[in-house]
């Protein structure tokens, strides 16, 4: 933040603040010449300084450096509907489901989303809930920062003055918020600080903000809380917004709006992504669209989910900025997002958590998370009650025989809940993993971590919904995943028809046998295709997910002439497909034949070139050999999926592999 700003909200904020307290200052001060006056204005610059410094700042996770809020800031949407505390069926949970980007949309059957900013104009009791990551303590800052500037989306709050406080500094030898207040100001050299706050507080001139209740050391929270509603009742002329993880969600607080925050839409996630991206450098490079390109593809679908939560988002930007691509092997970037919430989150926050359970160990509560998902997933239950729930913990605990005999499940689901944010209530009693990815990835870990593989190929791979499940496998195998991949290559072969068949084999014979690879047998596929036009678009659109898995640039060149041919006429298709084939020319002697004899030629004499390319390579017999080819191509797409997932993948069977495939 520029020298010229700081020092402009540091004059209004002084004229703010001179003008709240020179009623009680003069009646017992002798301002002379200005001085006390010329005080307040200096310790207001200082206190704006102080507090732009303290909060006006984000440094989480491994940022190289801090990022001005403004920059990164995006207005997160809240309904003031608390989910966890609607009455919804597993059922209609799982009717709420996208289907298209596995969201959880609980937008649609809870009241109308409201921005965050608005939200805190209009109410004067406040209560920010969300859960891990959710953005409550950057909303929190960003309208902390808001009333500082004054700011005309804030005006009924922009004449106050912020007081924020991190509640988990508060400590048992002072529970007293007014002395948090008043130190806030003695620190920054305001002239008699207890009665300026004692002065603003009975005339209601605080904006007073309280980050983290749940932060609040254990032993002292339920205490606190009291004297939290205490005060706010002492004191009610003033603004109050706290925020606090929706799981550890207090009661008693009769005065306040309960509003939950949402999280992001696709829309919000791609303008966070701008806002992230947008140095000079990032932009002559077109890195955010990069990134937004990249996400929204097919393989990344799960990513996209992980990013509706701000912290998980911010976590694949580092990964993107650092390496400008996500990892082929999407197992570690789903690892990551765990290891974060596991681990890294509440040390990052410096918040002194207690253990969920004495004995429970991360690699203990890991194994015990992958048995809840793997034992959900393999009966497509992705909601369980909290009453089975509590069960399957209580059991998988008492198995092992160093767990106390005696513990309380329903109290360790809270703590998960609470801490992690692994688990989340969806709604009363009904409980879910926060992301579908987070289910599928400790679906994948238990299958690999018990030998599992076996079983689950003969009863899940040609199911669609384990389509994920089996991408993470192969990134965890540390074995390999020789074995997944000839698994995926068996049900290739039971759908390869005896028409596809014998088109690969006439496709071998007239293209130098096997010297061919995949990406040339599929290029010239859809070169055939495009002469060929009467194949419906479904083949074209499981060929080009084909060819993507090898080249991304051909699949995006053959993906603009024939996916959207509708736009363009035909002179320009034409010229457009004479343009792919110059690319690939040198790929092979078949490219460029057909390359050369297309030279001869225009649209207008397409029948010609049609008849001698037909004479010389028999084209139209081989397309009738296609029928059946969009499921094929579709397992073909999946084994490549799963090859460039995997961690390890020994060169002679995939070779093999390859020779056999088309």
């Amino acid at each position: 933040m520029s020298e010229d700003i700081i020092t402009t909200y540091g004059i209004k904020f002084a004229e703010k603040v001179y003008e709240l307290i020179k009623p009680s200052l003069v009646s017992f001060i002798k301002d002379t010449h200005g001085a006390i006056k010329n005080e307040i204005y200096s310790s207001s610059d200082k206190y704006v300084r102080s507090f732009i410094e303290r909060h006006g700042y984000i440094k989480i996770l491994r940022m190289p450096k801090p990022i001005n809020i403004d920059d990164v800031f995006i207005n997160v949407g809240v309904i003031d509907e608390i989910t966890n505390s609607q009455y919804f069926s597993e059922e209609t949970l799982l009717n709420k489901l996208k289907t298209n980007n596995r969201l959880f949309d609980m937008q649609n059957f809870l009241d109308k989303e409201i921005d965050g900013i608005t939200i805190a104009n209009d109410e004067q009791y406040l209560f920010l809930l969300g859960s891990p990551g959710a953005g409550k303590s950057t909303l929190l800052r960003k309208i902390a920062i808001e009333s500082l500037k004054q700011s005309k989306d804030l005006y009924k709050v922009n004449y106050l003055l912020p007081v924020f406080i991190e509640l988990k500094k508060i400590n048992n030898h002072d529970l007293d918020i007014r002395n948090y207040i008043v130190n806030e100001f003695r620190v920054c050299g305001f002239p008699n600080p207890d009665i300026m706050t004692d002065s603003a507080l009975r005339d209601g001139k605080l904006l007073i903000l309280l980050d983290g209740l749940d932060e609040v050391p254990k032993d002292i929270a339920f205490n606190f809380q009291n004297k939290v509603i205490d005060f706010v009742d002492r004191y009610d002329k003033n603004r109050y917004i706290i925020s606090c993880r929706i799981a550890a969600k207090p009661t008693g607080f009769q005065r306040f709006k309960n509003v939950e925050l949402l999280p992001f839409t696709i829309e919000k996630i791609e303008e966070f992504v701008k806002n992230w991206f947008s140095s000079p450098d990032d932009i002559q490079f077109n890195i955010a669209e990069t990134f937004i390109k990249k996400i929204e593809e097919p393989d990344y679908s799960a990513a996209i989910e992980l990013a509706s939560t701000p912290l998980l988002l911010t976590m694949l930007c580092l990964v993107f900025q650092s390496e400008q691509d996500f990892p082929k092997n999407r197992s570690i970037l789903y690892k990551h997002a765990i290891d974060i919430l596991l681990k890294e989150w509440s040390s990052e926050k410096r918040i002194n958590r207690e253990p969920i359970y004495k004995d429970l160990t991360l690699p203990l509560e890991e194994l015990m998370l992958s048995k809840l998902a793997y034992e959900n997933f393999i009966v497509d239950k992705l909601f369980f009650s909290e009453e089975k729930l509590a069960k399957f913990i209580s059991h998988f605990l008492h198995d092992n025989i160093n767990a106390e005999k005696y513990l309380d499940s329903y109290k360790i689901i809270h703590e998960i809940s609470l801490q992690q944010g692994l688990l989340v209530e969806r709604a009363v009693g009904i409980f879910s993993f926060s992301h579908l990815t987070f289910q599928e990835f400790f679906t994948a870990k238990y299958i690999d971590d018990f030998g599992l593989i076996d079983t689950i190929i003969d009863s899940k791979i040609n199911d669609k919904k384990w389509r994920e499940v089996f991408l993470l496998l192969a990134g965890l195998m540390k074995a390999g995943a020789d074995k997944l991949l000839n698994a995926i290559f068996v049900q290739i072969n039971k759908n390869r028809t005896k028409s596809i068949d014998n088109y690969a084999k006439k496709l071998a014979l007239k293209f130098d046998k096997d010297s061919y690879s995949i990406r040339d047998k599929l290029f010239l596929t859809a070169i055939f295709l495009y002469i060929y036009p009467s194949q419906q678009k479904a083949v074209l659109h499981s060929l080009v997910n084909a060819i993507k898995k090898i080249d991304t640039a051909l699949a995006y060149d053959i993906n603009y002439i024939w996916i959207i041919d509708g736009t363009i006429n035909n002179d320009l298709r034409w010229r457009l497909l004479k343009e792919l084939l110059s690319k690939s020319k040198n790929t092979n002697s078949c490219t460029r034949e057909i390359y050369e004899l297309m030279c001869k030629y225009d649209y207008s004499t397409i029948e010609n070139f049609k008849n001698e390319l037909e004479a010389k390579y028999q084209i139209k017999d081989q397309i009738n050999y296609l029928n059946g080819l969009e499921k094929y191509l579709d397992l073909v797409t999946f084994l490549l999926e799963c090859k460039n997932s995997a961690l390890l993948v020994s060169r002679e069977p995939w070779e093999i592999l390859q020779r056999r495939i088309l």
